[in-house]
C-alpha cells in the first residue's frame, strides 16, 4: 500500500513540477534532478546504434571481400 501512495505521490510531483516549468513559474534543472541518468542513457543509447553501424559496415566490407575472392578464383579456373 505504501508504494502505491509513494508511486501517485511521484507522479502527481512530476506532473506538478511540468506544469509549473511549462508557466514559467518554475526552473527545473532536469539533468541535475535525475544525476545525470537521462543524458547517460542518451549517450549509451547513441554508442550502441554506432557500435551496431560499425558491425553492419564491417560485415558489409567482409561480404564483399569473400565474394571479390570467390569471383576472382571462378574466373581464374
Amino acid at each position: 500500500m505504501a508504494s502505491k501512495v509513494l508511486q501517485w505521490f511521484l507522479i502527481g510531483e512530476f506532473i506538478l513540477l511540468k506544469w509549473l516549468e511549462s508557466r514559467g513559474i518554475l526552473v527545473v534543472d532536469w539533468e541535475r534532478l535525475t544525476l545525470g541518468l537521462v543524458e547517460n542513457g542518451n549517450k549509451a543509447l547513441e554508442e550502441a546504434v554506432t557500435l551496431l553501424e560499425s558491425f553492419v559496415e564491417l560485415g558489409t566490407f567482409g561480404a564483399s571481400f569473400v565474394v571479390g575472392f570467390w569471383i576472382v578464383n571462378k574466373l581464374k579456373a
